[in-house]
């Protein structure tokens, strides 16, 4: 039975604005569901897993609209604690970071101009690559685009792109020498995914290619990477498949090298690379779906054993309260009937907002304190949640403990306490850049949190929030699914620490 333990309404009001899904200065009407943002988790995030790898530098994976989280807020936030590289998959994605990136006045190292292009200009051609990416001054790497893109836009905004074919080489250099600069490039070699990257066998005549655009002066080849299939299996069949896939990346560079290429940057980790596979760590890890707090295979390590916080909580408004009689039916083709009379309370979020109709009967739901449960289909604007009988078992009468405008949350940060928020502690913003290491940044931030109280007991007449894994469990999918399926129509609203109810 759903006792409610605290009126935890549903408001509007929030300390940072909506960022899409609503129209500024409207207040007549607001959207009834949010996925409320915390950035401050984000960036200890981000923090956390560079202390993973600290000899390598660390590129923010915020395709896909950041999983959905939003992108350039992220990116914004990734930014301003030093991270040296965003990484966006698609090159439209990419270049509309790039523009609010600008508009924000966030600087980028710029492409070399070719030597044509110097000579036309009055300038000494070298042939010295590129420096180092600077703190406050992040690269963008993209690496997915069509036969047909034209990708002269792309160099003119200094985004690094990825070349795995000689075909997509010729499309790079044929940009660049009508852009007049110098196209970055990371080669990708497929080790074993079966995905994008050339095959070893054509492996040889793209970095003979490569270096005699090179030499021209048409590209810098910076980076050799590829994409590891399995790290996140905790089965002998999944470390010797990426053992091997590591292998072939050594062969791989040493390939390159004996061709003539020298490139800055090796990298191969994801998530699950960069916490269970040290060896893949090399110049570059890439933070994906652990900087948005979540565990690459959650059934190995939780979040919170990786000591990750979700970012994420998406929550709406309960828009009705009601009975439903013993023996009746809910939601399309009576998919559940009440087993008893029991209260219910109506969701105003369903498929179309992301949710995921394979967790009809069975995901949980957070509602004003306790857990329900979704009985019936989810529908495609609303779901319901079972609250529990209407009598116990010497026939008293219960209260559902739940009214309309109550807050319901579907998923987020177990470790959230909405009925008592603690205040966050602010992020040191220089520490990738100030001589601090990570690891003594966040011992520094633990004690000083528990000095000041942050740590605090878990209420027990309150229960934990549903989590993202959770309902990726029930919808039979993986988390990745269920966060960047969440739809356009559902306000992202960014919030810096804990108080935010």
């Amino acid at each position: 039975m759903l006792n409610s333990v605290s009126r935890t309404k549903f408001s509007s009001q929030h300390p940072i604005a909506v960022a899409r899904g609503s129209q500024q200065g409207r207040r007549d009407i607001q959207p009834p569901s949010r996925a409320v943002i915390n950035l401050d988790n984000y960036q200890e995030n981000l923090f956390r897993l560079q202390d993973c790898a600290p000899s390598a530098k660390l590129m923010a994976i915020v395709k896909a609209d950041a999983y959905g989280h939003g992108i350039n807020q992220l990116a914004l936030k990734a930014h301003d604690i030093g991270v040296q590289w965003l990484g966006v998959a698609q090159v439209p994605e990419a270049l509309s970071l790039r523009r609010y990136l600008d508009g924000m006045g966030v600087a980028h190292d710029q492409l070399h101009p070719t030597p044509t292009s110097a000579l036309l200009q009055g300038r000494i051609y070298s042939e010295r690559p590129c420096p180092a990416p600077r703190s406050f001054r992040p690269r963008l790497f993209s690496w997915i685009y069509g036969p047909s893109a034209v990708l002269n836009e792309a160099l003119h905004a200094d985004i690094d792109l990825s070349v795995s074919t000689t075909a997509q080489l010729t499309q790079v250099t044929q940009a660049a020498d009508q852009v007049g600069k110098r196209a970055r490039i990371h080669i990708k070699i497929d080790t074993g995914l079966g995905r994008g990257g050339s095959t070893l066998k054509d492996f040889v005549r793209l970095c003979t290619l490569a270096h005699s655009h090179e030499r021209s002066g048409l590209v810098e080849v910076n980076g050799l990477w590829s994409h590891l299939a399995r790290a996140d299996e905790p089965t002998v069949e999944g470390e010797k498949a990426t053992m091997s896939q590591l292998k072939l990346f050594e062969e791989a560079w040493q390939i390159a090298w004996d061709r003539g290429l020298r490139p800055q940057f090796r990298h191969i980790a994801a998530t699950s690379g960069i916490i269970w596979y040290p060896e893949a760590h090399f110049d570059i890890v890439r933070a994906g779906i652990g900087s948005f707090g979540l565990s690459p295979n959650p059934t190995v390590s939780t979040s919170a054993d990786l000591g990750l916080r979700p970012i994420m909580r998406f929550e709406a408004e309960v828009t009705q309260v009601k009975v439903i009689e013993e023996g009746s039916c809910v939601s399309y083709g009576g998919t559940w009937k009440a087993p008893t009379d029991t209260w219910v309370a109506l969701i105003p979020v369903g498929y179309a907002d992301g949710i995921p109709r394979a967790a009809s009967n069975s995901a949980p739901v957070w509602v004003a304190g306790r857990r329900g449960r979704v009985v019936g289909r989810i529908c495609m604007d609303q779901l319901v949640v079972a609250l529990g009988p209407t009598k116990d078992a010497n026939g008293i009468d219960l209260p559902a403990g739940v009214s309309a405008g109550d807050l319901a949350v579907i998923f987020g940060d177990p470790a959230d306490r909405l009925a008592e928020q603690a205040p966050v502690l602010d992020l040191k913003r220089s520490a990738f850049s100030h001589g601090l290491s990570h690891a003594e940044v966040l011992r520094q931030r633990a004690a000083e949190a528990e000095a000041n109280g942050r740590l605090r007991v878990q209420d027990p007449g309150f229960d934990m929030l549903p989590s993202v894994d959770e309902w990726a469990v029930a919808a039979q999918t993986i988390s990745y699914e269920v966060l960047s399926q969440i739809g356009s129509r559902v306000p992202r609203v960014f919030i810096q620490g804990r108080k935010d109810g």
